[in-house]
């Protein structure tokens, strides 16, 4: 079914569940016969409880595994819906329970009584069914996020690069005064100190870009004198940027001998270029699709990290995004088909999701994608800032 279609019955939804004031975040665990139509109704009811501070985070599995996910998640209360046709429309039925248990109660452990009972229906015309798309199931998708390092402050960048020449990726993490390598396993290989002093106009919040090759770190910071390229070794350096009045210039390498400009007719903060398709994400968090000389797609709300990616091997982009919120309690990772949202309108959260998950504690700032295990499929490097001023770095990939 299309989204607007279902907004009807998401709307109706979303009262009901803010009504029974539910302890967030909440998880939303959906199913129907047509799980195009699930994805819909949960992305859509997602959206709203995020509007109304719930910190929505969409489960996969049946209900059983959904409410054992949830708590494992810490996400303290559950959603739990079906949807089917019946008289000619288009019904969910479900409830809403809290997930945590109180050991302490006896000698059975309790847990909260239901909370609410949920019933919304929309017109069988106004809501078609969504028939599920020959072979392969497009939302076939699980990933698994653990916390790779704890970082001393929050990361400016994080990027992969092969930076000793074994064919295998590194992970990388720019910080406000150094460079540091890490190992497959989140252990620490080098750490690099940035040259130069502070930059007269600092950006308020860490901000940058970081790769490798070549045995050498080239870096970009807000908060320091222009950039570099840095030998592993401890030798000097080289500029790869100059500060003027007209801004930061930055000095291609010598691998990169040539562009292909992909012009945005306004501000972005971050880019991903990658098999001919850009996505940029604005300053109005909106996304920016564009493969040139293709015309630009736009939708509302992405979050400030987003890359395009293929976590399964398939040569079929995603793309990968955090939570459009701006300091979400709890930070999401959502992962989209990149070629359906070329042909997409309205906002993301409407978007079908092939895989949605909540993240270890922290504010995700930066994201980095790339294949670290040489499988074939890429893994998503995130990094997390926490309140008291530190940071840590996860990986997601996919379940095996």
């Amino acid at each position: 079914a299309g989204a607007s279609s279902l907004e009807p019955l998401a709307d109706a939804l979303a009262a009901q569940v803010v009504a029974a004031h539910p302890e967030p975040p909440v998880a939303l665990a959906v199913s129907a016969d047509a799980a195009e139509q699930a994805r819909t109704v949960a992305a859509l009811l997602a959206a709203r409880l995020a509007a109304a501070h719930l910190g929505p985070v969409v489960l996969d599995g049946t209900a059983e595994q959904a409410e054992a996910a949830a708590r494992q998640r810490d996400l303290r209360t559950l959603v739990r819906l079906r949807l089917g046709p019946q008289g000619g429309r288009v019904h969910a039925r479900g409830d809403l329970v809290g997930t945590w248990v109180n050991f302490w109660s006896g000698r059975t452990p309790s847990r909260p009584p239901l909370a609410a009972a949920l019933a919304a229906s929309v017109p069988l015309e106004s809501a078609p069914v969504a028939l599920e798309p020959a072979g392969k199931d497009a939302g076939a998708l699980e990933l698994e996020v653990r916390v790779l390092a704890p970082l001393p402050a929050w990361p400016a960048a994080v990027g992969l690069g092969d930076t000793d020449g074994d064919g295998t990726l590194e992970p990388l993490v720019l910080l406000e005064e150094s460079a540091l390598v890490l190992s497959a396993d989140g252990g620490l290989r080098v750490a690099v100190a940035l040259p130069g002093g502070p930059a007269e106009q600092p950006t308020r919040e860490p901000f940058g870009a970081i790769a490798a090759s070549r045995g050498q770190l080239a870096f970009v910071s807000g908060r320091r004198a222009p950039g570099a390229e840095l030998p592993l070794d401890g030798g000097a350096g080289r500029p790869l940027a100059e500060l003027s009045g007209q801004g930061l210039t930055l000095r291609p390498l010598g691998s990169l001998a040539a562009f292909a400009p992909v012009e945005f007719q306004e501000p972005v903060v971050t880019a991903s270029p990658r098999n001919g398709l850009v996505a940029a994400v604005g300053l109005d968090t909106t996304l920016l699709l564009r493969r040139p000389p293709g015309a630009l797609v736009r939708l509302p709300g992405a979050g400030s990290a987003a890359r395009l990616a293929d976590l399964d091997g398939d040569r079929r982009l995603e793309l990968v995004t955090t939570s459009e919120r701006v300091a979400p309690p709890t930070d999401e990772l959502r992962v989209f088909d990149a070629e359906a949202l070329e042909r997409a309108s309205g906002p993301l959260a409407a978007q079908p999701v092939r895989w949605k998950g909540a993240l270890p504690a922290g504010r995700a700032v930066v994201v980095a994608c790339g294949d670290l295990d040489g499988d074939g499929q890429d893994e998503v490097l995130l990094g997390l800032g926490l309140a008291d001023g530190t940071g840590r770095l996860a990986l997601a990939r996919r379940a095996r």
